[in-house]
């Protein structure tokens, strides 16, 4: 029976990299337009662009404390200001700047203390995700949890994830968990395989 590994990432530039691979499941349609991009006086790991042409930020931490929130937040309000800056660095991205552009906070894991920043910001909290990694039958494949604006971790992302090449992992691809009082874990499990979207890295 295959088994579901956790897989850790040790910087936040491998975080970076599993985030730019799997940029479809934070992003339906969306393409990197840079990396490591400087916003003023902060630093957007990814800056993407959606289906429409609309920017997207994408500020990446392993451990996230209220520092990433507030990183997250300078990186969209220094968008929301220069919005012709960012249209003239990128002249061949047709970027629609006429709108707001929408922030992504996504971490290994969002502290405590990150997650009261993001309940007390409210609609204006930068969206928060957090990612794992696992590997399966030798494929690597990517998790992403939404953290609601309340604070309480919501069910992974993935219904607007497209797996890669190969087959979609199903939940009857893994082992759950099994013993007495594990059925709560077990349907866990069950759930963030159903949301599983398997990638190949190459440097991550």
């Amino acid at each position: 029976m295959n088994v579901l590994t956790p897989v850790p990432l040790r910087t936040a530039a491998a975080l970076a990299a599993v985030v730019a691979e799997s940029l479809e499941s934070v992003e339906a349609g969306g393409a990197v337009l840079a990396r490591g991009f400087v916003a003023g006086e902060t630093v957007v790991d990814l800056l993407a662009v959606d289906a429409e042409r609309r920017p997207v930020a994408v500020v990446t931490e392993l451990e996230a404390d209220t520092a990433a929130v507030v990183r997250a937040i300078e990186a969209a309000a220094w968008c929301r200001e220069t919005p012709g800056l960012l249209a003239r660095a990128f002249p061949d991205a047709s970027l629609d700047t006429t709108g707001p552009v929408r922030v992504v906070l996504v971490a290994g894991h969002l502290s405590d203390r990150a997650l009261r920043l993001l309940r007390a910001l409210g609609p204006q909290a930068p969206e928060a995700l957090e990612c794992r990694v696992f590997e399966l039958n030798g494929e690597r494949c990517v998790s992403y949890e939404a953290v609601g604006e309340r604070g309480g971790r919501t069910a992974e992302r993935g219904a607007r994830s497209r797996p890669a090449e190969g087959a979609p992992v199903s939940r009857e691809a893994v082992a759950a968990p099994r013993g007495p009082g594990d059925d709560a874990a077990a349907e866990r499990a069950r759930r963030r395989i159903e949301r599983l979207e398997p990638l190949t890295f190459r440097g991550a």
